[in-house]
């Protein structure tokens, strides 16, 4: 994206391709369905590394480990309340009466 000196994160923009791609070609859906299963059954292999670099950086943990928590607050409450604000701005966009 440095070609094109765009802002938008690599994976944000992977993340568009991919849903464009599936709307546009829907038998990529059963493919990407397939390997998601079995990505979901081997899931806990995708913590390993996670797990290892938390044991090589367990210092900084100790030094910089209440900076990384109250970041870590901060970053979900503000999250929390972009989503909440985004899903009652597209709600009013698209009101429908609720069906009794």
């Amino acid at each position: 994206m440095a070609l094109l000196n765009l802002f938008i994160p690599g994976p944000v923009l992977g993340m568009v391709y991919f849903f464009i791609a599936l709307v546009l070609w829907p038998a990529l859906k059963e493919k990407v369905e397939a390997l998601s299963r079995f990505m979901n059954a081997h899931l806990a292999l995708f913590f390993v590394p996670a797990g290892v670099g938390i044991i090589d950086y367990f210092d900084l943990f100790g030094r910089y480990g209440w900076a990384m928590g109250i970041t870590l607050i901060i970053s979900t409450l503000i999250t929390l309340a972009v989503t909440a604000w985004f899903f009652n701005f597209f709600l009013k966009m698209n009101p429908e009466e609720p069906k009794s």
